[in-house]
């Protein structure tokens, strides 16, 4: 536990309808676990029906992360034969989610007050 500065989750594939996803709560607050305090939680998708799903996600776990979603790509990204051969086929657009870990401790407090909610 807390052993983990950075998690990256870089063009993952999409999920079928019958599949949990990829960026679900229970791994959101898996890699919570893992994280360091102050590690990261990045996700980079070419795919908006990802990044919309990660975000609502997101939406529910703000004990756990200090979030921001944005279109492009994340400052330094870099690239990959990958994100470069899909860019040759036209496909441009990207988005990403940086996700802060909280302090344990923020979090704790914040699940206290949530369940006098």
């Amino acid at each position: 536990p807390e052993s983990v500065a950075t998690i990256f989750v870089n063009f993952p594939e999409p999920h079928s309808s019958e599949d949990e996803p990829l960026v679900s709560k229970s791994l959101l607050q898996d890699a919570h676990r893992a994280l360091e305090p102050g590690g990261n939680f990045t996700l980079v998708t070419d795919d908006i029906q990802i990044w919309e799903a990660a975000k609502d996600e997101l939406s529910e776990l703000t004990h756990l992360y200090d979030t921001k979603a944005n279109t492009g790509l994340p400052p330094k990204f870099g690239s990959s034969f990958f994100d470069r051969l899909w860019e040759t086929r036209g496909f441009k657009e990207r988005f990403y989610i940086y996700a802060l870990k909280k302090s344990s401790k923020v979090a704790k407090e914040d699940d206290k007050g949530k369940d006098k909610a």
